[in-house]
């Protein structure tokens, strides 16, 4: 880092800086990285996606749109930023936006996990659960060890009623990580 420091950072060092400090969840570190990077070139969607998400994390809706818009107005295709939408649009509760923006991002990767992920969480928040299952089931596909597909799955397949299917779900998830919630319905149903 003292060399760039003494050096001067290109866009790219920014982006890279900001990526490390986001990896970290040092997002105040990430922030001017990221606007830095931006700065010196604002032809990089990347960095404004990643903006986006910090202050989507620091409760700044507004901002956060502000932010995915640009970078969607940039590359119009860039998967990422479309996750990051539907995300920001399922916070604010906004169901049809959500799920077409999340419905993009499958569109053009229909190999996304985090995409089919994501549009599951929302499906099942918005009541729509065999849609919720269908995308946990996609997600399992492409990642036989999501842990969160397999909690998730399991947890709505409980109260779809097929306790069988479900409670494997469970048990595949506790086997992957320790999560208090799986333990929690695996103990109530799961005898």
């Amino acid at each position: 880092m003292a060399l760039l420091l003494a050096t001067g950072c290109a866009s790219e060092d920014h982006a890279v800086l900001g990526g490390d400090y986001f990896a970290a969840g040092n997002y105040d570190a990430a922030f001017p990285e990221y606007q830095q990077a931006v700065q010196a070139d604002p032809q990089d969607y990347a960095s404004y996606n990643s903006l986006a998400l910090i202050v989507g994390k620091r409760n700044d809706a507004t901002s956060a749109l502000r932010y995915v818009d640009t970078a969607l107005q940039i590359n119009p295709n860039y998967t990422y930023a479309h996750v990051t939408l539907g995300l920001l649009k399922g916070e604010a509760g906004d169901s049809a936006a959500c799920l077409a923006a999340l419905t993009r991002a499958i569109e053009l990767d229909s190999t996304y996990v985090e995409a089919y992920f994501n549009r599951g969480i929302y499906q099942a928040e918005f009541h729509r659960d065999t849609r919720a299952i269908a995308d946990f089931r996609h997600t399992l596909k492409l990642a036989p060890t999501d842990y969160a597909a397999h909690f998730h799955l399991g947890r709505l397949l409980l109260q779809q009623g097929n306790q069988q299917e479900g409670c494997e779900h469970l048990a595949k998830t506790l086997s992957l990580a320790p999560v208090p919630e799986a333990q929690e319905l695996q103990a109530r149903y799961c005898k």
